[in-house]
């Protein structure tokens, strides 16, 4: 920043962000917010655009709603970028993978719940082509 000033995502309505991932092209973010029906938004980082078009994601941004429960606790882009993993606040830390750019669930499947632990972070491994949950 050249010019001393500070901007902000305002895309939640107020509602409280609890993840976060940066895209591969270091211009696209993903913020994920806490409620019972949380949106996971991938906005872009120069112009803070978004948009909640029904059945339609523009490139590069989109909001994705409807299928993750009680709050999003961890995001992670793939290495492409092409697919987001979101971690979900249920009791079963549902692991979500949206092809966000075309605002599409692709897949979902439980988490680890062994002794009632709770998935802090998700990241996706180049070696194996896995995602990798903590």
């Amino acid at each position: 920043l050249t010019d001393n000033t500070q901007r902000f995502f305002t895309g939640h309505g107020g509602r409280e962000i609890t993840a976060m991932a940066i895209h591969p092209e270091e211009n696209i973010v993903a913020t994920g917010e806490l409620g019972a029906n949380p949106r996971v938004m991938v906005w872009r980082a120069d112009t803070l655009e978004y948009s909640e078009m029904d059945g339609f994601m523009a490139p590069n941004t989109s909001t994705l709603v409807g299928s993750v429960e009680k709050g999003v606790m961890a995001l992670s882009f793939c290495d492409r970028g092409t697919k987001l993993a979101c971690v979900g606040g249920d009791t079963l830390n549902t692991l979500h993978i949206f092809a966000w750019a075309l605002g599409t669930l692709v897949t979902k499947a439980a988490g680890e719940v062994e002794g009632g632990r709770s998935i802090l972070a998700v990241n996706s491994d180049t070696k194996e082509g896995s995602i990798v949950t903590v």
